[in-house]
């Protein structure tokens, strides 16, 4: 599980996703999830807004004009004595609202219905705790970057390595924006957290396996790599 998003945070990626509509391919479910909600929240405003305009009557005394001018556009439109219909499809927040969730529906499912695994690494960690710890690479470096941008990719690295996830459809190789330094280091902190006291050499086939700079590594030098490397940076990321 991913850390709650709070408001802002929601509205950030609702934002993101009206202006690149491809950034939806770099958003976990979870997210797109709760942008998803936030954007039903928005169509489900504008809908009780305009429906109050003729329940309440101060309200409807003083749009008179308004509320006629409209009955006879929408008409003239096509829609009959739909007024609220023929308001919506007109209004840009609404109409917002309505392509962000098109958008989310419309993409494909992630990746993580099949059965296949890579590794199988079993852990003294829950599924979420798992999740939750190589999601926070999303955050930036030193440089303000990412570790790792797409959560996606990060949700099916997690899916075809960890034991109690449901596997993968394809086995995928990742090239995520870290060194080999950056990766001994991750690597190690997720190990002195949640391996297993026996598993070290699981983790020299997890990098070895998963990741483009270590394809061709010698295992014995990934081995004795995968320490703690005094990133004081990366240190707090994972506090």
């Amino acid at each position: 599980m991913e850390k709650i998003l709070t408001h802002n945070q929601k509205w950030e990626s609702y934002n993101e996703i009206l202006k690149n509509r491809f950034c939806i391919d770099t958003m976990s479910k979870y997210k797109l999830g709760e942008v998803r909600k936030l954007a039903e929240s928005i169509m489900n405003k504008q809908i009780a807004g305009y429906e109050l305009l003729w329940r309440d009557e101060k309200l409807i005394a003083l749009n008179k004009d308004f509320i006629n001018s409209k009955r006879i556009d929408a008409k003239k439109e096509g829609y009959g004595e739909n007024i609220l219909k023929y308001l919506l499809d007109r209004d840009p927040q609404y109409y917002q609202a309505k392509e962000v969730i098109k958008l989310i529906d419309n993409i494909q499912e992630p990746e993580i219905k099949g059965n296949l695994h890579l590794l199988n690494i079993p852990t003294k960690a829950k599924p979420d705790e798992i999740m939750n710890f190589w999601l926070k690479l999303t955050g930036n470096n030193e440089k303000g970057e990412p570790y790792w941008e797409s959560e996606k990719e990060i949700e099916h690295f997690v899916n075809q390595n960890f034991e109690g996830f449901p596997g993968v459809n394809e086995i995928k190789e990742f090239n995520p924006n870290m060194n080999k330094t950056v990766l001994n280091q991750v690597t190690w902190t997720f190990f002195d957290k949640y391996g297993l006291s026996t598993g070290k050499k699981q983790y020299v086939n997890l990098l070895i396996k998963n990741f483009t700079k270590f394809r061709d590594s010698n295992p014995k030098n990934v081995y004795s790599n995968i320490k703690d490397q005094v990133n004081d940076h990366l240190k707090k990321l994972f506090k």
